[in-house]
């Protein structure tokens, strides 16, 4: 049976030399071969973390996004300018505008940016 291996590359805290924190969440699956990407944080830490972990962010297979905050899909793009032959898994939904209501009534946008919406859109082969 293979082994899978799970490494946290985001999330709110940092436990390592040299890692570094981020409100947001990013985990590199190894299975049987293959890589997977689940979600990429906000996008500041991803590439330095992975690198510092030793992962290669260019040998992604797949990329699964949760859903389409910018704490889960900021680095998608870093993600996939690395590898143009990744399988994206998605919800279609999840580019489509998401807001939170703050406290005055005013709406702040917290949805997938437009650079993210346009990687997850161009041609993955």
């Amino acid at each position: 049976m293979a082994k899978t291996h799970i490494t946290i590359l985001v999330e709110n805290t940092a436990r390592g030399p040299g890692l570094l924190a981020e409100h947001g969440l990013a985990y590199w699956i190894e299975h049987g071969g293959q890589q997977v990407l689940i979600d990429s944080g906000q996008g500041q830490v991803l590439v330095g973390n992975a690198f510092k972990l030793g992962i290669v962010l260019s040998q992604i297979d797949a990329l699964v996004l949760s859903h389409g905050h910018y704490d889960h899909t900021g680095g998608v793009v870093d993600a996939l300018r690395m590898n143009q032959s990744v399988v994206i898994y998605a919800h279609p939904a999840a580019s489509a505008p998401k807001y939170i209501h703050e406290p005055d009534g005013s709406a702040r946008e917290i949805g997938m940016s437009h650079m993210a919406k346009k990687a997850i859109g161009e041609p993955h082969h």
